[in-house]
């Protein structure tokens, strides 16, 4: 599990603005490395601070095995990111795909 945050916006935020997120995977890592000003600069590590940061991971798998990826965010808190993430329970991405459209469309139709 992953827990971050991003300032990068394209404008009409506050100052303060800050987006955290959480990436939870179904398998361990097997390469981690963190860049900054475009150029690897720590492998083994995912930590890295500056205005272009990011990070490099990296999974072992079979020829055909997929690593499955469960995100959510906030604008609140690390701890909200983490209680949104909960909040969608053991549901795959086409079972929150089609239970947010039935929604959307339930309250368009009124």
């Amino acid at each position: 599990m992953d827990i971050s945050k991003t300032t990068k916006n394209t404008g009409g935020v506050p100052d303060n603005f800050r987006n955290f997120f959480i990436i939870v995977f179904d398998k361990p890592f097997d390469y981690t490395a963190s860049v900054t000003g475009g150029g690897i600069i720590d492998r083994g590590s995912l930590e890295a601070s500056d205005n272009h940061a990011g990070a490099i991971i990296g999974f072992r798998t079979t020829r055909g095995e997929r690593v499955h990826a469960r995100v959510a965010s906030s604008f609140i808190s690390h701890e909200q990111a983490e209680r949104n993430l909960q909040e969608l329970g053991v549901a795959g991405f086409d079972e929150v795909v089609y239970e947010g459209r039935k929604i959307w469309n339930d309250i368009l139709a009124r």
